[in-house]
């Protein structure tokens, strides 16, 4: 995906972790390996037989910390892509 990122030329950052904090203290570093993309969209992308709502309630959250409104699940397990659009109210 980042490649196809990069020859388009839309910007995009890989994040492999998220700070874990509570009442302000760092308490660690979560894995979290997702794009973000034009600082806009966050894109969490995987390879999974099956997906289900857990993964969208997870990335809804990473959404949040993030400050970013508009997501997207890729599923790249079958031979055609699979996207789930996901949107914070």
């Amino acid at each position: 995906m980042m490649i196809e990122l990069r020859r388009s030329k839309l910007n995009y950052q890989y994040i492999k972790h998220l700070p874990v904090e509570y009442d302000g203290q760092l308490l660690g570093q979560q894995d979290a390996r997702l794009i973000l993309i034009e600082d806009k969209i966050l894109a969490a992308v995987y390879a999974l037989r099956d997906s289900d709502e857990s993964l969208v309630e997870q990335l809804k959250d990473r959404m949040r910390r993030l400050d970013v409104s508009l997501g997207m699940l890729a599923n790249f397990h079958d031979t055609r892509l699979s996207v789930i659009p996901v949107r914070l109210k």
